[in-house]
């Protein structure tokens, strides 16, 4: 019984083994296999079944009523996954070699592509690799002539089915046919179903006036909502620029803490917020750990600790204040002299001591003297500080929550501003968090526009400029609200809320 165990348990390692050497490869493992190195980009989709199965209320499946519904079935039953792939010459603005690889599910036959106008039978044989059907498709004018021809045909490999194809020379074929499995290249970078890739060498680089020592790698993810399209970035500058000051940043800017939502104030509604932290900050950070030439860093420190020292700063609070939230808002309501009432504006500073904060509010008071005369003294929830009547209202004040700069009507202080389903994401604990309600933003701007253009736009291009700007408030209203932030180290994330009525109006409605 012991012995037969030994072979049972043999004999299914063995089949583990068999099944992943012989595991079917991805589309962007073919595409590799001709495509895999120096200058390329790259385009394609992860899972097409995926793409159809999305909330019928999304914008894209909302797109996609717009197209015959039968035709995108019939494709739909038939695709998977795919992958573009194109070797780019140095100067970046020709192709070198194409490559596309699909799943199928169904077979793809010539009348699939008839379609197209410029698909003509095939004219060409593959010798295909062992192990592997390569069936001759057809070929496409891509009417570009940097590729010219592109070969189509099926492939059958490892039980699956594929469509593949190639520019330059159907022999191309058989190289992607044959190409192994596990592709280091092929890496999801963000979790978007549609992306698209692009990877620039440290020597097209150098040649561009941009010398990097590595090569730069790029992906742009594209993911919708009910009310908004989210373009995911991802790129490797974090490597490049520890490589640059020869650090593993990785490690550095390790021992951190969690990020924390930024503080909102004001009135209702939140029209615009930026907000920053370093909170992967190690508490020890130094500047050292930055900079590794002595000179540089004794220049750096002496510059630095000159600059901090003249408000009561040390270097340990310099670090506790990166690690915590530096928030910008424009929130509530400001009666302006010769304005009128425009939003306010408020900045705040979370991780400062609150005695230091105290007398930084007590420093920038008495430079505020200067200007709007005696301040009231201000003590309301948990901020001590000053608060200036004319000839704006302001406040500032220092406590346990930090130090509060806040340009805004007195009946707007200790208000939290309410913001738009599209902010939502730039209220969450992040690093870099950057919203615009444009809905609320526009009107304002374009108030302002009129009211100082003239007086305003000579001196930054005269009547063409003025044109541009005109132009761009007026279109800013297609947008209802527009995010900037970051989803990790390495991705940014911009999310558009396109205007609700615009959508309405163009695309169908969810079913």
């Amino acid at each position: 019984m012991k012995k037969f165990r030994s072979v049972l348990a043999a004999s299914a390692a063995l089949a583990l083994l068999v099944s992943s050497a012989f595991a079917a490869p991805r589309p962007g493992d073919l595409t590799t296999g001709l495509v895999g190195g120096g200058d390329w980009a790259a385009f394609g989709l992860r899972d097409a079944q995926a793409l159809l199965n999305k909330p019928a209320d999304s914008l894209l499946m909302r797109a996609m009523k717009m197209l015959p519904a039968e035709q995108v079935k019939n494709y739909a039953d038939k695709a998977g996954s795919f992958d573009v792939r194109i070797a780019l010459k140095s100067s970046l603005d020709e192709v070198d070699k194409l490559a596309l690889a699909m799943e199928m599910k169904a077979p793809l036959t010539a009348e699939d592509f008839a379609a197209a106008g410029n698909f003509k039978a095939p004219e060409f044989t593959v010798t295909a690799p062992e192990g592997t059907t390569v069936t001759p498709l057809g070929t496409v004018d891509s009417e570009d002539g940097s590729i010219g021809l592109i070969y189509l045909a099926t492939l059958e490999r490892d039980g699956a089915k594929y469509l593949i194809g190639a520019s330059g020379d159907p022999a191309n074929l058989a190289v992607m046919a044959g190409a192994p499995e596990n592709s280091a290249v092929v890496m999801a970078r963000t979790p978007a179903n549609v992306w698209a890739q692009m990877q620039i060498s440290a020597e097209t680089l150098a040649k561009m006036d941009a010398p990097l020592p590595q090569p730069l790698s790029l992906e742009l993810g594209l993911d919708d909502t009910a009310t908004s399209v989210k373009a995911m970035l991802w790129s490797n500058l974090v490597d490049e620029i520890g490589a640059l000051i020869g650090k593993d940043l990785r490690a550095v800017l390790n021992g951190g803490a969690a990020a924390k939502a930024p503080f909102v104030y004001g009135s209702s509604p939140l029209a615009a917020l930026v907000n920053l932290s370093a909170s992967f900050l190690p508490e020890n950070f130094k500047l050292a750990d930055l900079i590794a030439d002595a000179d540089m860093l004794k220049e750096a420190e002496s510059e630095i600790n000159g600059a901090i020292g003249a408000v009561g700063l040390e270097w340990a609070d310099v670090v506790k204040i990166l690690r915590g939230n530096v928030t910008l808002g424009v929130a509530g309501k400001l009666a302006a002299p010769m304005v009128g009432e425009i939003p306010g504006l408020y900045l705040h500073v979370s991780d400062i001591d609150a005695a230091k904060a105290a007398a930084l509010a007590n420093m920038l008071a008495e430079q505020g003297k200067m200007v709007a005369g005696e301040p009231a003294a201000y003590d309301a929830d948990g901020w001590k500080g000053f608060a200036f009547a004319a000839p704006v209202s302001v406040l500032v004040a220092g406590g346990e929550k930090g130090l509060l700069i806040a340009g805004m009507n007195a009946d707007q202080f200790g208000q939290a501003a309410e913001a738009a389903s599209g902010l939502a994401a730039a209220l969450e604990p992040r690093n870099v968090a950057l919203g615009f309600d444009v809905k609320v933003l526009q009107p304002v701007l374009k108030k302002l526009f009129a009211d100082f253009g003239d007086s305003v736009m000579p001196a930054l291009g005269g009547d063409d400029a003025k044109g541009i700007v005109s132009m761009v408030l007026d279109n800013m209203g297609m947008v209802d609200a527009v995010n900037l932030v970051n989803a990790d180290a390495d991705t940014l994330v911009l999310e558009v809320t396109p205007n609700a009525e615009m959508v309405g109006a163009i695309l169908p409605a969810a079913q």
